[in-house]
Protein backbone atom coordinates (compact mmCIF):
# COMPACT_ATOMS: atom_id res chain seq x y z
CA UNK A 1 0.00 0.00 0.00
CA UNK A 2 1.75 3.22 -1.16
CA UNK A 3 0.17 4.45 1.91
CA UNK A 4 1.88 2.28 4.52
CA UNK A 5 5.36 2.07 3.20
CA UNK A 6 7.17 -1.19 4.67
CA UNK A 7 4.08 -2.55 5.94
CA UNK A 8 3.83 -5.27 3.22
CA UNK A 9 5.28 -6.72 0.70
CA UNK A 10 7.72 -9.92 -0.95
CA UNK A 11 10.68 -9.74 -2.79
CA UNK A 12 12.44 -12.46 -5.17
CA UNK A 13 15.74 -13.13 -5.68
CA UNK A 14 16.55 -14.90 -8.77
CA UNK A 15 20.77 -15.01 -10.56
CA UNK A 16 20.94 -12.37 -13.15
CA UNK A 17 20.32 -13.89 -16.49
CA UNK A 18 17.43 -15.99 -15.17
CA UNK A 19 14.14 -13.91 -15.32
CA UNK A 20 12.41 -13.43 -18.59
CA UNK A 21 10.23 -10.71 -16.86
CA UNK A 22 9.30 -9.43 -13.70
CA UNK A 23 5.61 -8.31 -13.02
CA UNK A 24 4.82 -6.25 -9.66
CA UNK A 25 0.98 -5.95 -10.41
CA UNK A 26 0.11 -9.44 -11.60
CA UNK A 27 -3.05 -9.57 -10.12
CA UNK A 28 -5.19 -7.13 -12.22
CA UNK A 29 -6.67 -5.06 -9.22
CA UNK A 30 -5.24 -1.70 -8.72
CA UNK A 31 -6.09 -2.07 -5.34
CA UNK A 32 -4.59 -5.52 -4.41
CA UNK A 33 -1.32 -4.80 -6.68
CA UNK A 34 -0.99 -1.37 -4.62
CA UNK A 35 -0.28 -3.43 -1.47
CA UNK A 36 2.86 -4.99 -2.93
CA UNK A 37 1.71 -8.59 -1.54
CA UNK A 38 2.37 -10.34 -4.75
CA UNK A 39 5.20 -10.64 -7.28
CA UNK A 40 5.56 -12.96 -10.21
CA UNK A 41 8.89 -13.95 -12.44
CA UNK A 42 8.86 -15.55 -15.44
CA UNK A 43 12.01 -17.75 -15.67
CA UNK A 44 10.84 -19.18 -19.26
CA UNK A 45 8.91 -22.70 -19.38
CA UNK A 46 7.88 -21.60 -15.65
CA UNK A 47 6.39 -18.54 -13.53
CA UNK A 48 6.92 -18.44 -10.34
CA UNK A 49 3.86 -16.29 -7.65
CA UNK A 50 5.40 -15.05 -4.83
CA UNK A 51 2.67 -13.79 -1.76
CA UNK A 52 2.16 -12.49 1.56
CA UNK A 53 -1.42 -13.19 1.65
CA UNK A 54 -3.69 -10.98 3.86
CA UNK A 55 -4.10 -12.50 7.27
CA UNK A 56 -7.88 -12.46 6.86
CA UNK A 57 -8.94 -11.88 10.53
CA UNK A 58 -11.50 -9.05 11.03
CA UNK A 59 -10.69 -5.80 10.93
CA UNK A 60 -7.00 -6.68 9.88
CA UNK A 61 -7.33 -4.49 6.64
CA UNK A 62 -6.34 -1.05 8.04
CA UNK A 63 -8.99 -1.53 10.21
CA UNK A 64 -12.00 -1.23 7.37
CA UNK A 65 -14.35 -3.80 7.40
CA UNK A 66 -13.71 -7.56 7.18
CA UNK A 67 -10.56 -8.77 6.37
CA UNK A 68 -11.95 -12.64 5.26
CA UNK A 69 -13.68 -11.07 2.63
CA UNK A 70 -10.69 -9.22 1.31
CA UNK A 71 -8.34 -12.49 1.73
CA UNK A 72 -10.36 -14.23 0.02
CA UNK A 73 -10.49 -11.68 -3.21
CA UNK A 74 -6.80 -11.85 -3.44
CA UNK A 75 -6.91 -15.09 -3.15
CA UNK A 76 -9.36 -15.37 -6.25
CA UNK A 77 -7.21 -12.98 -7.94
CA UNK A 78 -4.20 -15.16 -7.36
CA UNK A 79 -6.22 -18.09 -8.71
CA UNK A 80 -7.21 -16.09 -11.66
CA UNK A 81 -3.55 -14.59 -12.61
CA UNK A 82 -1.60 -18.05 -11.65
CA UNK A 83 -4.10 -19.82 -14.32
CA UNK A 84 -3.59 -17.08 -17.27
CA UNK A 85 -0.60 -17.92 -16.79
CA UNK A 86 -0.94 -21.82 -17.62
CA UNK A 87 -2.97 -21.59 -20.33
CA UNK A 88 -0.12 -19.14 -21.80
CA UNK A 89 1.88 -22.89 -21.21
CA UNK A 90 3.57 -21.73 -18.20
CA UNK A 91 4.13 -24.19 -15.06
CA UNK A 92 3.40 -22.06 -12.22
CA UNK A 93 5.04 -22.48 -8.63
CA UNK A 94 3.31 -20.60 -5.79
CA UNK A 95 5.87 -19.25 -2.87
CA UNK A 96 5.75 -17.10 0.21
CA UNK A 97 3.52 -16.72 3.18
CA UNK A 98 -0.02 -18.34 2.53
CA UNK A 99 -1.72 -17.17 6.14
CA UNK A 100 -3.51 -20.47 6.29
CA UNK A 101 -3.16 -23.20 8.80
CA UNK A 102 -4.33 -26.73 8.26
CA UNK A 103 -4.06 -27.51 12.06
CA UNK A 104 -4.43 -25.74 15.24
CA UNK A 105 -0.84 -26.86 16.35
CA UNK A 106 0.15 -25.34 13.07
CA UNK A 107 -0.61 -22.01 13.97
CA UNK A 108 0.90 -19.43 16.58
CA UNK A 109 -2.23 -18.15 18.35
CA UNK A 110 -3.79 -20.81 20.26
CA UNK A 111 -6.39 -19.00 21.50
CA UNK A 112 -8.37 -17.32 18.62
CA UNK A 113 -12.16 -17.43 18.49
CA UNK A 114 -13.71 -18.89 15.37
CA UNK A 115 -16.93 -17.67 14.59
CA UNK A 116 -18.49 -20.17 11.96
CA UNK A 117 -22.00 -17.64 11.48
CA UNK A 118 -19.53 -14.61 11.04
CA UNK A 119 -17.11 -16.95 8.63
CA UNK A 120 -19.63 -18.04 6.47
CA UNK A 121 -21.11 -14.60 6.03
CA UNK A 122 -17.61 -13.09 5.15
CA UNK A 123 -17.37 -15.79 2.87
CA UNK A 124 -20.58 -14.94 0.96
CA UNK A 125 -20.01 -11.78 1.13
CA UNK A 126 -16.21 -12.07 -0.90
CA UNK A 127 -17.84 -14.62 -3.19
CA UNK A 128 -20.63 -11.71 -4.01
CA UNK A 129 -17.51 -8.78 -4.60
CA UNK A 130 -15.35 -11.22 -6.35
CA UNK A 131 -18.59 -11.80 -8.37
CA UNK A 132 -19.59 -8.02 -9.45
CA UNK A 133 -15.03 -7.56 -9.64
CA UNK A 134 -15.59 -9.76 -12.45
CA UNK A 135 -18.74 -8.27 -14.24
CA UNK A 136 -16.65 -4.91 -13.88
Amino acid sequence: DTEKRGFNGVVTYARKGCVVSADSRPLGAKDLDDQGRCIATDHGSFVVFNVYVPLGTPGSVGGKGCGLAHKMRFLGALRLAMQERREKGKKVILVGDLNIAHRLIDRHWTRHPVCVDRVIRQVQEAAMQETAFRRA
